[in-house]
């Protein structure tokens, strides 16, 4: 399995976020080629997509066969209050 390489420069933290979670994050994102990390399935509206939990924050995922092989593309994510309200949100905008 591998993740979309894009993704990791598409996450920003606040400026004012310490090195500890931004390097959590990346970590976590990269471990997705290999199926580690705390992985859950959405479901209700978002029953397509997947979360990965890191500390207070979660990425939202997919997953898409590309060239016979799984690919985890990450589209979005922010803290754990409020990512899943504002993600829904958007997706009802597109």
């Amino acid at each position: 399995m591998n993740y979309d390489r894009r993704t990791l420069g598409g996450f920003r933290l606040p400026a004012e976020t310490s090195i500890e979670p931004r390097l959590a994050l990346r970590l976590a994102i990269r471990s997705l080629a290999h199926e580690r990390g705390d992985i859950r399935a959405l479901t209700g509206d978002l029953e397509r997509f997947c979360r990965l939990r890191i500390k207070t924050y979660r990425v939202i995922f997919k997953y898409k066969m590309t060239d016979s092989q799984r690919t985890a593309t990450c589209v979005f994510s922010g803290g754990r209050r409020w990512v899943y309200e504002v993600f829904q949100r958007r997706l009802g905008e597109t």
